[in-house]
């Protein structure tokens, strides 16, 4: 049973309680974004935190009795100039989103998380549509997630590997025009002569230009040249910065010779392959 005060009570009896919808928005770098949908901007919670007012409009969340999650859906109207720019890149996949109630009186007030979940953004027009997965999602992960195989178990820089992904970080800027969305020219990027693959699978993240805070995959890098698996939003311009780390292909060797961290490899390299397994 939820305790609210008696002033809470009488403002119920009254019918002078306000009501409004708060949505947290937390990205994959941490930054979470308040709004709600009152008519103007709310300072709500302890410690104070301020909603700015939206129109956002959210569907009936879809509520399951059976082995499927719940599932709810956000839209918002109107994307235009800068915030278009925004939502035209991948900032938006895989945000963390709370959805809760929010009701108060004259110095009193209460709320209750009505939904919790993960989405990825799509657009169409002027109009976000971030679909929402109810946390329970991750009960759908397999168990145990550690299996027997010859390649490492753990993802490079994750808290198995428990390398600092800080510690490898390059920075660098563009320093020509690219000719499309995949590669970025840097005249001063070079891989290792001991180790040309260094930066396979690796990682660029965009720090400046069109495509700000933007992260791909790297699929192949030369000297002055990096391409990407997934292509940008926009073509890299000289002078766009980027950020950029040496992938892992989960091997002990890489593992060993790459980052002296085969102490913590989790693979199987004894394991016999497929086609010489009875």
């Amino acid at each position: 049973m939820r305790d609210v005060s008696q002033a809470f009570v009488d403002a119920i009896r009254q019918d002078t309680v306000q009501i409004c919808e708060l949505f947290e928005f937390t990205l994959r770098n941490s930054n979470t974004y308040y709004y709600c949908t009152h008519d103007e901007d709310l300072d709500w919670g302890s410690p104070s935190k301020r909603y700015y007012s939206a129109p956002i409009q959210r569907t009936v969340i879809d509520s399951n009795m059976n082995l499927e999650v719940d599932r709810a859906s956000i839209k918002l109207s109107g994307i235009t100039g800068q915030l278009f720019d925004i939502v035209n890149k991948p900032i938006l996949d895989g945000v963390y989103v709370v959805i809760k109630r929010a009701l108060w009186a004259e110095g009193t007030g209460m709320e209750f998380t009505v939904f919790a979940g993960t989405g990825n953004v799509s657009f169409d027009r002027n109009e976000i549509d971030l679909p929402i997965t109810s946390i329970l999602n991750t009960l759908n992960i397999g168990c145990p997630r550690n299996i027997f195989q010859q390649p490492c178990n753990y993802s490079l820089f994750d808290t198995g590997c428990t390398l600092n992904q800080t510690d490898y970080k390059s920075s660098s800027t563009a320093s020509s025009d690219s000719v499309n969305e995949y590669t970025i020219i840097d005249a001063a990027f070079t891989v290792p002569v001991g180790d040309p693959n260094k930066y396979s699978l690796g990682e660029v993240h965009i720090t400046s230009g069109n495509n700000t805070e933007e992260r791909r995959m790297i699929i192949f890098a030369v000297d002055g040249l990096i391409t990407l698996a997934v292509p940008l939003s926009y073509k890299m311009e000289a002078g766009d910065t980027y950020d950029y780390y040496p992938g892992c292909d989960g091997t002990p060797e890489i593992c060993r010779d790459r980052f002296s961290n085969e102490e913590n490899f989790y693979g199987f390299v004894y394991l016999p392959a497929a086609e010489e397994s009875m």
